[in-house]
Order: structure tokens, then C-alpha cells, then sequence
């Protein structure tokens, strides 16, 4: 599969009760892999005011998202529809009647609208049906009937269904899904949920019966494009109060036709047969909007056994019924879409009458088909000529003009679809051919059309070029076998006689010596071989009787059969920049095959080549151009062609590219990336011409926005002519199309009045269009700003890995991880991009491969604070790779020494409604962050960066001062343009939490700021900070010193130059006379430990003096010791640029060592709370010190037992002092 599955949706009228559609959080995704919350938004406007907004825009070219946030969109959404509900409520018309059906049933008596026979009702008052009441219901009639009961009802079969349902297709692989009617939940969780909306749409049925026993069966209907051996169907349905599964059997016939029209027959199957090959619970239940949460009716999957079931292409209709074990039902539920109260034309039959499901709008019922394809298909195909012992060549280099080309014909009733040239090249010994350029003609007259172009291929690299052999009339030439493999283009055949095409190549050698085209006079297949003299602008036979030496290669199939056909409409969903595609014959069954790059500006332009119909060219209104391959979704940009352009399409007969630019036609050439005035066509350029189509007899087609008329176009002379008016009030971006297979003029329109995206068709005589049906996607509303007709896809040899996963996000590296493809024999090949990078011409970042059944990887070298795309291809030997599936974006953590943006990255704007936290924390223990903003432009007063200077937004806020914003959010928060910071943590954790918040529009550029993370300075790195040793104790061990991050001393004592030093200070009062020592556990860079006298402990540099004794010298070293003078205050600087180290003094009679008091005890130690306090005799008083000297807790206790409570204070080491009896004894404590 591409990367995305088909959506099954439907197409019908609108609901005649449909109201809002429920939103859903518009929260972001982290890319730091940190939890998002939903936030209040801007305050939503009214719908009064979204009206006055939409009525004083006018009409416009551009993007719906430019004026209206999606919340709002889909307000106006819902309220168009819902006027046209009003409008249309009741209007189901009786065949060969005139009398209106109230959209609510009513009485039997009085209505003649029949209802279906055991339907399940969750909440109607008419006590003359067969319900099944929720509990919250009481039935206040005294015939009320329970859900294991039936009461007959007025049935009828005079009736009219003008709703079809048509599910998704699935064209896969063999024994995979043929065709989807529909889904059976519509809330994905855990568990799913089908909720029937009785409370936003006014529905009431729960599941209509369908009871083998009471002779009440289901049927829906079935369009099958191609003939299908169908090997098993799925269908659905639930027994209230029963644990899954509960269904014994389920009985199933197929139907040629409508079944309650007359006329049809049963052409598979009956209902006598069990034919239940599995069943199976879900995990998703039938609830109540009004009253959510019940698990009582679990819906329950029956597979019903389908072999020998096979269907030509045809309309069907199956019909079906069940046996359970439950006491409840079986009842079958409908198809579930959120907003959605018609969703098909499903029929109830009643022991042979049948009867139309509706609840509100007519319900369609979820079945599943599986099956295989019967025929079509292709089958590799090749010509060849063979080298005749590399007889001679011809120039084809790109030092000449002179260019070589050889015919390959395509037989009758086929179409090649050709992927591979190999041709036998000469060159001089050594040179290689760095690339070619390949262009592919139509036939005139048996020689190459220079008129009839179908692609050029420039630039291409070979895939290969080995050497097979020397040019036997001269050795100092190489015969090199090049081979290409070139994106598929499709050589169309003809019915009943074959064709010709040119292919011709063009080599740029290493050097600029002549390389030669061999060719041979033994064979010739087709014509002889062509030149042209002149760069391709004339041709002729190049010699009689020869041909060059060549295979050329692709995949062979019928006319008509399997793939290739061209009855795709491929577009641009501008709501959420998506590359899609749907059948012509079915707006509602949308695929998803890429992203296009265009956010900024508007992708207003597009068009399909028909030359090779899985290559497209888009442009948008700025002017960039880029081409587009359908099958991997990429866009790549090819260049600038300035212009606000608002259509774009080929001409099929001549080949030619044409666009409209304001109220001018061009034509432009995708090749030299330019354009070509054609002429204006008249038309005033105030009413906004929009779109073009060009038909198969050449004629172009425009309409406009503001008088709403169709035109036809010259092409020659770029005239406009008034053909009529369109019907309806287009306006926004719009697309237009021409289907040769239908022969018919399409508009991918977006009508103002409905608020929605269409799919119409238009009458080219009279200007009139015909909705085909609403183009439904995912998006809150859909506007396809234009739209072409391409190629069918195949289901893929080799299908793409699936479930792509990311996790254990680091600075540098990132776990990745997929899920098994069965195909990928010989392994799986993984990439990460930089984001928005496209992964066919772009160089990874991190790159490598993995054996067969290895679905994980750990990608390295990545930077912090960057985001990423991940992809996956997989390797299926013979069948070649998948494409592309992802990608999977993500985004590193801002690291120490990197860079930290918005989630636009360097060079985009963050997104409506982010909600983003990322902490930067520090990579080693000690460090701090420090974030400095290098450019900020966030929307001012709207959105907001907040700053916590901790590792979570728990931590106190580094607050802007300014106020909440406008959208709601809180205040404190950063915006604007100027630049804030530098933002360094004083937290112990080092780090930092930034969370962004940004509301539903005006996304601007974000921020770029550095990172960078360093050891936070000892606290005694200033003389002033200086830890008082003696109040501590002794031995003193100061732990774990910041000593690379201590600052610079300022000043110099007597005898010692401190100047450019970097330590820290340490003081202390010997009790007596004595020695001391300090010393330097773990050295690193510049060390030195050196005493000082001070004439107190207030001292400052230049009041000491270097103890003179020949142990303590300034110098280089690691420890120093001297004599000490009872009562003389002493200094010691400490200097260790290169390393963290622990710091050791001590000595003799330097003061009260660390001491213990007999029966005194204390713990837990370590403790992050309560100290308790235990002993024998009485503990008079404790105090608590830090390693700066500093009292930071005293208790006055008087008694054997208390305790302290350190629960305020920071995590480190402390000192105790303890007085019991008068007897003192000092303790460590460590909080953590």
C-alpha cells in the first residue's frame, strides 16, 4: 500500500437532520517526545460573525485557511449543510407521487412512510414499533416491546431508494480486500465505539434484525469494476447482552440486482446454508451519544465462507442473516461516519417483503469482500538487438550535436509500460559515462517526431556500467553495457496494429572525447537506426541496414486490463496539503498518496502528464514550479516561473503544456522551466478566471469566480468564448479536468454555497454542471485547488513496511522500528532525512539496512535539537523495493552545544494550535543550561513561549511580565519580536522547560536559539564565599568542586600572583598551635594549593601574605602543608582548572574534630525529609550547617528524643552540631 489506506466514505443527500459535525482537540504533537495538553484556544466566533466575515470576503482565488481558522470552517460547514437539510427535509419522494414524507415516521396510521420490521430503536415515542429501549428510557405505553419480542407493523413495498452507497475499492494482493462498504465505528479508542448520534442528529436505531428464525434478512448493495473471485465476505452484527462472540451461523446469497425491484435473481448462495467460517468480537460497541460508556452490544465480525463466488463487473447486492447463542437479536448495525445520518440504501427484508432502512436519512450497512482479481494484470516484456562481436558505433556524446536514437514497437492490443534501457556504449580506456539524457518520441514516418516529445528523462546516472569487452578494430576502447532504470512511462498501444516509439541517448562522458552508440548490420528490429545532426530538431536514417545495440524493458498489458489506465483524478487538498487521488466515478473513495511542500504559499495549479501519466507538475502562486511522481507522493522543485497561476493542464493531442496566469494563457516548458505568453483571453481579470481543462479536440475551457460563466479557449490565439453559466457560486480555489475515457469536462469545484468541496461535471454547450457528489476526505473541509487525470496504480509487487515507530529519542540517536512485510525477502533498507528533505534526490542523514524479519534500527549522528523524517523501503529481491513508507517526523532534544527552534525548524513557521514542552536538560551532573535567542518572532499577544527554570513547567516561571494573551493563555508567557533571555537555570537539575503555546491561525517564524551547558561556579569561587573550615570541623572534605568553572581571581596577596587564577577559598582559626594540609583529590590541568595568613577572617586578596615555609610555595602543585600559630587566621586558594575533585584539609589542633557522643544517635542518613534524634541523656540543642559555614537550622530541644526537619532544604552534604550534657558532637547528614 502507498502511505495512506484508502478512506471508504460515501456519496449520497445531504442528511435531512445532519447537524455539527463533533470536533476534536486540535492538540499538537510533541517532537520532544514530551506529553502535550489541550489548551483553551482563541475564542471561537460566533456563527453570526463567521458569516459576516464570509459575506465581506468576496470572491478569491486562494486558500479557504487564509481567511477561516479549521474550527471555523467546519462551523460553516455544518451550518451550510444544515441549511440545506432544512431545505430539502421531507423532499423523498414516493414513485409517481407528489406527497412529501416528513423526515420523523409517525404513527402507521397516519403516515405512509413504512418502517422495517424489527428495527432496534434507541429513543422514538411511537409505541407501535418494535424497539429495544436503552435503561435510561422508560416505555410509557403499555404494549411496549422488549428487545427479545416483535410486534408487526404497516409494511409496504411501494417505495423509491435515490441513495446509492458505493464503498472503497481495494485493487491488492491475492486474497486481500475487494471491497469496503463502509466502517462499522466511527470513534477509534480503546474501545471503538459505533456511536449513534441521537443527541447531534436526532437518530434512534441502535441495529435493524436481522434473525434467521423470524425470517428477517439484510441486504445492501455491491459495484464491482472487474470480475473478482470473491473467497470470503465479512459482515457485522451484535446480540445485546452477550459476550463475543455469541453468532452460531450466518446465512448469505448473492443477487444480480435489486432484490425488491423485481426481475433480479439469485445468483450465489442461499439463506439455508450455514456457511459461518468464523466469528469474532471487535472490541467496538454500540453506544449512545446522550448516554456514552455501555458495553452491552459488542459488535461481532462473522466471516462467511465464499468459495466458488465469482462476479463479472456488475452491480450485486448481497443479502444476509444470522443465528446466535444470545437471547438478544442478532441485530445489525449500520455504517457509523460522525455527522453523517445517510450513509447508503440498505433494505430490511420481512419474510419476503422488503423493506428500506432509514433512520433520519437511509442507512447503509458495513460488509467487507476479500477476493482476487480474474485477469488483467502485466507481465515483463523486453526488446532487444543483440551486439554483432561490438561491430561499431555511432557519436551520441554530448561534445556534438550529433544524437543517435533506435525504434522499439509496442504490440497491437498492449501497452508498455517501460522501466529499464540497457545499451552497449564505446569509450576510450578509462572514461566512464556520468549521465545521459534519455528522451522518448512518437513515430513520423519511421523516424524519431520531434513534434511529439512523450518524455526526457535529463541527467540520469546509470545504474551500472560494466565493462564487457574491447572494440576489436581498436583496443584502446572500452565497450561499456550501460544500464538505466528510469520512472515508468507508459507506451500506449493501439487496438489491432502496433507501435512505434524513439528512444534516443545523449552521454556526457568524464572527459570530452567522443563516446559511441554501438550498433550492428546483422540484425535490425524495426527501423533502421535514426540521427539527427542538430540536437533532436531534425532526423533520418543513420545507415541503412543497421540498428544500434540495445534492450529496452517494462511490463506488458492488455489494453484495458490491469493497471495503466488513466481514470484517476489526482489533486491537491489545500485544507491539508495533501496529494490525493479517487476514481472520476466516485468523489467519495479518496487515497491519500503523498504531502505536497507548498505551505506557505497556495498550490493553485496542476496537471498529470499524459506522456507519462504517474508524473505530474504543480505550480503555485508564487511561482515555484515542481514535478511530482504519483506512486511515492514526492514533489521535487525544478525551478521559478513567476506568475499568481491559477490553472494548468496538458493539451493530449500535441503534448503541450498550457497555464493561466491572472486572465492570460501561457505555455510552459517543463524542461527549461519557463513560460511562453500564448495571448490574453479577454476575459476581464477582475472576475478572477479560475482553472483549465483542455478537451481531446484541443479546446480549452476556464470559468470565473465572480460572474460564475463557463468559456472556451483558444489555444492558438488564447481567446475566451461565453459559452453559459455554471450553476452555482464558485469561489476559492478550483480545479477542471478532462477524462478522455468518458469524454467529459470535470470541476474539482469548492461551492460557497454548500461550504464544501464537489465533484461536477459540465455540459461544454451550455456552460451547465451536474454535481456528481461531495469530494470527501479527512480534512474539516475539503478544497481541491486543482485536478488532472492520471494512471490507475497496481497494487505494488512490493508492498511498503507498515506501523513505523520512533522512540528512545536522544540528543544523537533515535530507535526505530516497523512492522514485518512478508514480501521483503532480502531485508528492509532505512533513512532519516532532515524534515521536509525528499528522500528520492536528497542525502540522508543516517542510512542503513537490515536482514529479513529485523524490523529495528538505531540511527546515530544526529544533532540535537533538530527534527527528522523517518522512511522505511523494503527489499523484495525479484520484485524490486517498495516505495517509500513514512514519514515518521521527530525531533531530537535541544543538546549542549546545538541549536533549539520552533517546530518549523530553521527555515518554517511553527503550526496552529501547538501545545509543546520541551526540557533541556544538561548531559553532565553539575552543568547548567543556558538558552540564548538568536532571533523570535512569535504572534504578539496571541501566542506565547513560556520559560521554567527547572526540569518541568511545575518550576517557578521565568516570567516576560506580560499579561494573558487574547487566545487565553496564561500570563508570563513571550511574544513579539523582540528577543528574550539569555535564560540560565539556578535549578540543582541545570535545567530548563520551555512550553509554546499557539492558537487556530497566524502562525509566524518561530525562534532559533543556542545551547549551551556548562558547570555551574563553586560557591566559595570568590574570596568573599570563602568556607569557614573551623565551624565545619575537621578532617574537612569539600565534595565533588566545579574547580573548571571558578572564576577569575581579583586581586593578588603578598608574595603570590593570582593574576589569571582560577579557584576557590577556604579560611579557618587553629585552636593551637599545630600543622594543617590541604590537598587536591583527582588533578587535572593547572593545580596549585598555597596557605595564606589574613589579618582576620574578613580578609580580601591583598590583605594576605604567603605563609614563607618551604612546604607551601606559589607554585604548581597538587598539596601544601604548613605550621599553624594557635589564634592566627589562615587562607588556602585551591586551583584545578582541569578537573572535578574532591578538596581535603586537616592537621592538628586545628579546632574540634568530628566527634561522636556516647549513647547519641541519629537517622535516616542520607533522608529527604525527617532527621530523628535519640539518646541516652539529654540533648540540649542541634544545629545544622551548610558547607559554607552558614547556620541554616537550630532547635532548642531539651529532651532524650525530637527531630529535625530538613525537608526545605537543598540536596547536598551538611554539618550537625549537637549539645548533650554540654558535650559536643558534630555530625555529616546528607539530604537528598
Amino acid at each position: 500500500m502507498r502511505r495512506s489506506t484508502i478512506i471508504g466514505c460515501f456519496v449520497g443527500l445531504l442528511s435531512l437532520t445532519m447537524s455539527a459535525q463533533s470536533t476534536k482537540s486540535n492538540t499538537s504533537k510533541s517532537e520532544t517526545g514530551t506529553t502535550n495538553i489541550e489548551v483553551q484556544k482563541r475564542p471561537a466566533a460566533s456563527i453570526q460573525e463567521l458569516l459576516t466575515r464570509y459575506q465581506n470576503i468576496g470572491s478569491n482565488s486562494g486558500s479557504l485557511s487564509e481567511y477561516f481558522s479549521k474550527e471555523e470552517q467546519q462551523m460553516l460547514h455544518s451550518y451550510f449543510s444544515n441549511q440545506q437539510s432544512a431545505k430539502k427535509a421531507g423532499v423523498v419522494k414516493k414513485a409517481g407521487e407528489n406527497k412529501k414524507l416528513t423526515a420523523k415516521a409517525e404513527s402507521a396510521s397516519s403516515n405512509t412512510q413504512f418502517m422495517p420490521l424489527f428495527i432496534e430503536f434507541a429513543n422514538n415515542p411511537n409505541s407501535s414499533r418494535n424497539i429495544q429501549l436503552p435503561a435510561a428510557y422508560t416505555n410509557r405505553s403499555a404494549s411496549a416491546i422488549t428487545e427479545t419480542t416483535g410486534m408487526n407493523v404497516n409494511v409496504g413495498q411501494d417505495f423509491n431508494r435515490n441513495v446509492p452507497f458505493t464503498g472503497t475499492y481495494y485493487f491488492q494482493s491475492p486474497n486481500a480486500i475487494v471491497y469496503d462498504n463502509g466502517p462499522y465505528f466511527n470513534v477509534a479508542g480503546t474501545p471503538d465505539v459505533s456511536l449513534l448520534e441521537d443527541t447531534s442528529l436526532g437518530m434512534g436505531t441502535y441495529g435493524s434484525g436481522a434473525q434467521f428464525t423470524a425470517g428477517n434478512s439484510i441486504a445492501d448493495d455491491v459495484v464491482l469494476t472487474d470480475d473478482y473471485n470473491i473467497t470470503s465476505i465479512d459482515v457485522f452484527a451484535y446480540q445485546t447482552g452477550s459476550t463475543a462472540p455469541s453468532l452460531t451461523a450466518v446465512y448469505l446469497q448473492v443477487w444480480d440486482g435489486d432484490p425488491s425491484g423485481g426481475g433480479a435473481s439469485v445468483v450465489w448462495g442461499d439463506l439455508t446454508t450455514n456457511i459461518l467460517d468464523a466469528a469474532a468480537g471487535t472490541n467496538a460497541f454500540r453506544q449512545l451519544e446522550s448516554a456514552p460508556g455501555a458495553t452491552n452490544r459488542e459488535i461481532q465480525r462473522a466471516t462467511a465462507n465464499t468459495t466458488g463466488l465469482s462476479l463479472t463487473a456488475g452491480t450485486y447486492w448481497i443479502e444476509y442473516t444470522f443465528e446466535g447463542s444470545g437471547a438478544s437479536g442478532p441485530w445489525a448495525p449500520p455504517i457509523a461516519i460522525l455527522g453523517a445520518s445517510t450513509t447508503g440504501n440498505s433494505l430490511q427484508n420481512q419474510s419476503g417483503v422488503w423493506i428500506p432502512l432509514v433512520d433520519v436519512g437511509p442507512q447503509g450497512m458495513p460488509f467487507v469482500m476479500y477476493g482476487d482479481l480474474v485477469g488483467g494484470g502485466g507481465t515483463a516484456c523486453s526488446q532487444d538487438n543483440p551486439s554483432n562481436n561490438f561491430e561499431n558505433g555511432f557519436t551520441s556524446s554530448n561534445n556534438t550535436p550529433q544524437i543517435i536514437a533506435a525504434d522499439i514497437i509496442v504490440d497491437a492490443d498492449t501497452n508498455l509500460n517501460l522501466d529499464s534501457i540497457i545499451a552497449n556504449w564505446l569509450v576510450f580506456d578509462g572514461e566512464v559515462i556520468v549521465s545521459a539524457d534519455i528522451t522518448i518520441y512518437g513515430d513520423l514516418g519511421g523516424l524519431p517526431d520531434p513534434s511529439n516529445v512523450l518524455a526526457t528523462i535529463p541527467g540520469i546516472v546509470p545504474t551500472s556500467q560494466p565493462i564487457i569487452g574491447d572494440f576489436p578494430a581498436n583496443p584502446i576502447l572500452d565497450v561499456l553495457e550501460l544500464n538505466f532504470d528510469i520512472s515508468p512511462v507508459m507506451l500506449n498501444g493501439q487496438a489491432g496494429v502496433a507501435t512505434t516509439y524513439w528512444i534516443s541517448i545523449y552521454a556526457d562522458n568524464t572527459t570530452a572525447s567522443n563516446s559511441f552508440w554501438e550498433f550492428s548490420t546483422a540484425t535490425v528490429v524495426g527501423n533502421d537506426g535514426a540521427f539527427s545532426p542538430d540536437n533532436g530538431v531534425t532526423w533520418g536514417v543513420a545507415l541503412p541496414g543497421s540498428d544500434q545495440v540495445y534492450e529496452f524493458s517494462g511490463d506488458c498489458q492488455p489494453i484495458g486490463g490491469g493497471g495503466g489506465v488513466l481514470d484517476t483524478a489526482y489533486g491537491v487538498n489545500n485544507s491539508n496539503v495533501e496529494l490525493i487521488g479517487f476514481p472520476v466515478s466516485d468523489p467519495s473513495t479518496v487515497e491519500v498518496f503523498g504531502d505536497s511542500p507548498v505551505t506557505v504559499n497556495f498550490e493553485n495549479a496542476g496537471a498529470i502528464d499524459p506522456a507519462n501519466p504517474t508524473t505530474g507538475y504543480a505550480l503555485d502562486n508564487g511561482g515555484q514550479f515542481y514535478s511530482f511522481d504519483v506512486a511515492s507522493g514526492f514533489y521535487t522543485l525544478l525551478g521559478n516561473i513567476p506568475g499568481d497561476w491559477v490553472g494548468m493542464e496538458f493539451d493530449q493531442a500535441s503534448g503541450v503544456l498550457y497555464a493561466i496566469a491572472g486572465a492570460d494563457l501561457y505555455t510552459i516548458d517543463p524542461v527549461a522551466v519557463s513560460a511562453t505568453l500564448v495571448g490574453a483571453t479577454g476575459i476581464s481579470p477582475g472576475d478572477l478566471p479560475i482553472a483549465l481543462a483542455i478537451d481531446g479536440a484541443g479546446v480549452g475551457y476556464t470559468y470565473d469566480l465572480v460572474t460564475d460563466n463557463l468559456y472556451s479557449i483558444d489555444l492558438t490565439t488564447a481567446t475566451a468564448t461565453l459559452i453559459g453559466n455554471i450553476g452555482f457560486d464558485a469561489n476559492f480555489g478550483q480545479g477542471m479536468c478532462y477524462d478522455a475515457l468518458t469524454d467529459t469536462v470535470y470541476m474539482a469545484a469548492f461551492n460557497s454555497g454548500s461550504f464544501a468541496g464537489e465533484w461536477r461535471s459540465v455540459n461544454i454547450a451550455t456552460g451547465a454542471t451536474t454535481l456528481l457528489g461531495p469530494i470527501v476526505t479527512t480534512a474539516a473541509t475539503t478544497q481541491v485547488a486543482w485536478v488532472s487525470i492520471g494512471e490507475t496504480l497496481p497494487p505494488p509487487a512490493c508492498p511498503e513496511p507498515t506501523n513505523l515507530m520512533v522512540t528512545n529519542v536522544g540528543p544523537t540517536s533515535a530507535d526505530l522500528s516497523w512492522t514485518v512485510e512478508p514480501n521483503a525477502t532480502s531485508g528492509y533498507i532505512w533513512y532519516v532525512f532532515d524534515q521536509g528533505a525528499n528522500p528520492v534526490t536528497d542525502t540522508p542523514v543516517a542510512t542503513g539496512t537490515t536482514p529479513a524479519g529485523t524490523t529495528t534500527a538505531t540511527a546515530t549522528g544526529l544533532a540535537g535539537g533538530f527534527s527528522y523524517d523517518f522512511y522505511v523501503v523494503a527489499d523484495c529481491n525479484a520484485d524490486g523495493l517498495s516505495q517509500y513508507a513514512g514519514p515518521i517526523t521527530f525531533a531530537t532534544p535541544p543538546a549542549c552545544g546545538g541549536k533549539f527552534y520552533d517546530t518549523g525548524g530553521a527555515g518554517g513557521d511553527y503550526q496552529n494550535g501547538e501545545n509543546i514542552t520541551t526540557i533541556i536538560s544538561p548531559e553532565n551532573a553539575g552543568e547548567l543550561v543556558t538558552v540564548t535567542f538568536t532571533a523570535f518572532e512569535v504572534e504578539a499577544t496571541w501566542d506565547a513561549l513560556y520559560v521554567y527554570d527547572g526540569p518541568d513547567a511545575s518550576f517557578p516561571i521565568i516570567s516576560s511580565g506580560n499579561p494573558p494573551t487574547n487566545s487565553g493563555f496564561p500570563a508570563g508567557g513571550y511574544y513579539g519580536t523582540s528577543i528574550p533571555g539569555p535564560f540560565v537555570s539556578t535549578d540543582p537539575s541545570g535545567a530548563l522547560t520551555f512550553v509554546f503555546m499557539s492558537d487556530a491561525s497566524v502562525p509566524q517564524s518561530g525562534w532559533e536559539a543556542d545551547v549551551t551547558c556548562a558547570l555551574s561556579p563553586p560557591p566559595n569561587d570568590l574570596i568573599v564565599n570563602s568556607i569557614d573550615v573551623d565551624e565545619i570541623g575537621f578532617p574537612y572534605t569539600d565534595p565533588a568542586v566545579h574547580m573548571p568553572a571558578a572564576t577569575t581571581e581579583g586581586g593578588n596577596p603578598v608574595n603570590c600572583d593570582l593574576t589569571g587564577a582560577n579557584g576557590v577559598w577556604y579560611n579557618f582559626v587553629p585552636a593551637g598551635d599545630g600543622t594543617a594540609t590541604a590537598m587536591i583529590v583527582t588533578p587535572g590541568g593547572a593545580s596549585s594549593v598555597t596557605f595564606y595568613t589574613a589579618p582576620d577572617e574578613n580578609a580580601v586578596e591583598t590583605d594576605l601574605t604567603l605563609v614563607p615555609q618551604q612546604t607551601n610555595q606559589c607554585a604548581p602543585g597538587t598539596s601544601a602543608s604548613i605550621f599553624t600559630l594557635g589564634g592566627q587566621a589562615y587562607y588556602v586558594f585551591v586551583m584545578n582548572t582541569g578537573a572535578i575533585t574532591d578538596i581535603v584539609i586537616d592537621g592538628t589542633n586545628l579546632g574540634v574534630s568530628d566527634n561522636t557522643i556516647a549513647g547519641f544517635s541519629y537517622y535516616p542518613n542520607p533522608t529527604n525529609g525527617i532527621l530523628n534524634l535519640k539518646s541516652v541523656d539529654n540533648i540540649e540543642h542541634v544545629s545544622i550547617y551548610n558547607l559554607l559555614g552558614q547556620l541554616v537550622i537550630e532547635n532548642r530541644v531539651e529532651a532524650t528524643t525530637s527531630q529535625v526537619d530538613i525537608s526545605g532544604l537543598s540536596t547536598g552534604t551538611y554539618l550537625m552540631r549537637v549539645s548533650v550534657n554540654g558535650e559536643i558532637g558534630t555530625y555529616r547528614v546528607l539530604k537528598q
